[in-house]
């Protein structure tokens, strides 16, 4: 059961949203956000960037197939079933930067997968505040809001969004709910290569 306990306005005037002085309420678009690269086998040049709660999971098991495709099908593995944990391909065609996957791999497409944010909203927050029990990460769970009180989470996300937007919340800071539910125009080195991009919707 999910409670609504803020005090915060359940309706917005869209002409006004992000204006004016509405403006300081809100984050800036396209900043840089760690992201996570996965490439196929050199005869695809394809390299994706894998967003959180946007199939990531399910695009990181497709570039798998692509870069071990016979290795993958012997080990029985199947794009429906692999998980982030215990992944087949850990460590083998993963990057934390783009510029550590050019280095080794030259002339490549880029693609990411995007998703309508309220509902990557919605599935995250089932997915990390009902089904999960705890942080994984370690600190409080869904940052101590009690289980179903959406309101606090938001009003807590909300607060680190614009903490990062402003430059205040530094990389060590980053918790593990951040990466999920930071905008997605803060992933992918959206800032320098957006228009590289194939953007699957």
């Amino acid at each position: 059961k999910v409670h609504f306990t803020s005090t915060l306005p359940t309706s917005l005037d869209p002409t006004t949203l992000c204006q004016g002085d509405d403006a300081v309420n809100c984050p800036k678009p396209l900043r840089d956000f760690p992201s996570k690269y996965r490439t196929a086998h050199p005869s695809f040049p394809i390299t994706s960037c894998v967003i959180e709660k946007s199939m990531s999971t399910f695009l990181a098991a497709i570039m798998c197939y692509l870069h071990e495709p016979d290795a993958f099908r012997r080990a029985n593995k199947s794009l429906n079933t692999e998980m982030y944990h215990g992944r087949f391909c850990e460590g083998r065609n993963e990057f934390d930067s783009f510029s550590s996957v050019a280095t080794g791999v030259k002339a490549t497409k880029l693609l990411t997968i995007v998703r309508d944010p309220l509902e990557r909203f919605i599935s995250g927050y089932v997915d990390k505040c009902l089904k999960e029990t705890r942080n994984k990460l370690g600190g409080k769970h869904c940052y101590g809001c009690g289980r179903g009180d959406i309101m606090c989470f938001v009003n807590e996300q909300y607060k680190r969004v614009l903490l990062y937007s402003m430059g205040e919340l530094k990389a060590g800071q980053r918790s593990y709910y951040d990466t999920h539910f930071f905008p997605q125009n803060w992933y992918c080195g959206f800032n320098r290569a957006l228009a590289n991009y194939t953007i699957i919707r």
